[in-house]
């Protein structure tokens, strides 16, 4: 993300104040990565004064009530992350936004954690649990899949012995049934 300075800010936020500029038309006139530059400086601007424009010395950290307190707040009053955030003097909306993905996806336990690059031991952590819980659930797949497939195979066993006993069945009935058609066919040749 590109840095602009102090003056830059204050430059096209006066701008936009005194000459009722679009943000779009501010951010070519500057040279700017896009339009939600002025509109963020100009948020922070109003909000905080000329201090707003100053990049923060320290990042804040917040207490783990205020941010679930903030979220509710967010929730109940179905305002946008900016104005949530504008309401309770936090500088950007994205922070509100971080906390509520953060909320969806790891659950409120995830919220207590510091800012900043997680460790790779974390990372790594991580990782391994969902690889563990993924293991876990293609083992209990596998394990029902291999007693269907053993349920399968009983079944065709049993078919299979099924057949060969009637084949063999059949088997001992035939040389009987052709001996009684041989005795009717020489029965019937001496009659005549």
């Amino acid at each position: 993300m590109k840095k602009y300075s102090y003056e830059l800010k204050l430059k096209v936020v006066n701008d936009y104040l005194n000459h009722h500029s679009t943000f779009k038309s501010l951010s070519e006139k500057y040279n700017l990565s896009g339009p939600s530059n002025p509109r963020t400086w100009v948020n922070l601007y109003q909000m905080f004064g000329k201090d707003g424009l100053k990049e923060p010395e320290k990042q804040s950290v917040f207490p783990v009530q205020f941010k679930l307190d903030v979220l509710r707040y967010r929730e109940t009053t179905r305002l946008s992350y900016q104005k949530t955030a504008d309401a309770f003097g936090i500088r950007f909306g994205s922070t509100v936004r971080d906390w509520h993905k953060t909320v969806q996806t790891e659950g409120v336990e995830a919220l207590t954690e510091t800012k900043g690059r997680t460790p790779v031991a974390e990372i790594e952590r991580r990782e391994k649990e969902k690889e563990k819980l993924k293991n876990e659930k293609l083992k209990d797949f596998d394990a029902k899949r291999f007693a269907k497939l053993e349920r399968e195979n009983e079944l065709l066993r049993l078919e299979l012995a099924y057949l060969k006993k009637l084949e063999t069945f059949q088997d001992k009935r035939l040389p009987e049934k052709n001996k009684q058609k041989r005795r009717t066919y020489f029965s019937m040749k001496d009659s005549n």
